[in-house]
């Protein structure tokens, strides 16, 4: 897994953006380390920080080499400190949570995924970008009719994930637990992508209501970021309304229906889901 840390440079000082998974929750494979490096130039000193709570930090710790290798034991939240010596000034960024998952998914086994991806009308989509496996996993394109191939994925014997995007879909995704020949034949799933139907425009400050599809979701003030930074601007606001009752509903939902109830997984029912995406003007990830 990796990520990047972008600094902005302003006039002869380094200003710290916070990257795109900040405040998220990272989960990698058994044995992978979780790899942090720095975009661009920047001025001064890099060091990174640990605190076991996201509360009480350690002492400060000057990383000199890129990248920053975190093995997947060290649990916990970790932030970047840039220290400019000219202008006297530490920027520190956003505290990132790293964590393993809770439950027991087995051992990691290799495999081959296959499968379609489709629209609502159930005609393909090609060109979509589909994606297995750990840390940056392998990544193939959906062919005319909608189908691709994915050998050598890493997963679990209990759980493996493909994820689908597309340009003017919400990102798709299928969970599923491998069948015991799985590393010996292949894995198929077909994944249906849901139109990214702009629902209206919210102000990131007062915050505002939209309604599509019969959904109306409410925004309070204040309740946006950018980068990991309050965002304040224009906010766009694409949803496709999952029917719990449809035939379609396992081909049309994120992941499958599972969670987690102490450090157990649970079958899970739903009374309705909506796949929401926020943006701002330039079509930038906006988040809550």
């Amino acid at each position: 897994m990796q990520g990047i840390i972008r600094p902005l440079i302003v006039g002869a000082c380094a200003l710290l953006l916070a990257p795109d998974v900040a405040r998220a929750q990272v989960v990698v494979c058994p044995g992978e380390p979780v790899i942090f490096q720095v975009a661009e130039d920047y001025y001064g000193t890099k060091s990174w920080e640990y605190s076991p709570d996201g509360i009480t930090w350690n002492a400060v710790e000057v990383i000199e080499n890129e990248p920053l290798s975190l093995q997947p034991e060290q649990l916990g939240w970790y932030r970047v400190r840039f220290h400019d010596t000219d202008c006297n000034t530490t920027y520190v960024g956003d505290p990132l949570r790293f964590d393993v998952p809770a439950i027991d998914l087995g051992a990691t086994l290799s495999l081959s995924i296959g499968g379609q991806v489709t629209n609502e009308a159930g005609e393909a989509v090609r060109g979509a970008t589909v994606r297995a496996g750990c840390g940056a996993g392998i990544t193939t394109t959906t062919d005319g009719f909608g189908v691709f191939l994915l050998e050598g994925i890493t997963a679990y014997e209990q759980l493996a994930t493909v994820s689908v995007e597309k340009e003017g879909y919400l990102n798709g995704s299928r969970s599923f637990v491998p069948a015991a020949s799985a590393s010996e034949t292949v894995s198929y799933v077909n994944i249906t992508l849901l139109a990214k139907n702009v629902a209206g425009t919210v102000n990131g400050a007062a915050g505002g209501t939209v309604a599509l599809e019969g959904v109306t979701i409410t925004f309070p003030p204040n309740a946006f970021l950018r980068d990991g930074q309050p965002y304040t601007g224009a906010v766009t606001v694409a949803l496709n309304h999952i029917d719990p009752t449809s035939d379609s509903l396992h081909l049309q939902m994120p992941g499958m229906l599972m969670g987690v109830m102490d450090d157990q997984p649970q079958m899970l029912l739903s009374y309705g889901m909506v796949g929401a995406e926020l943006s701002d003007d330039a079509g930038r990830t906006v988040q809550l």
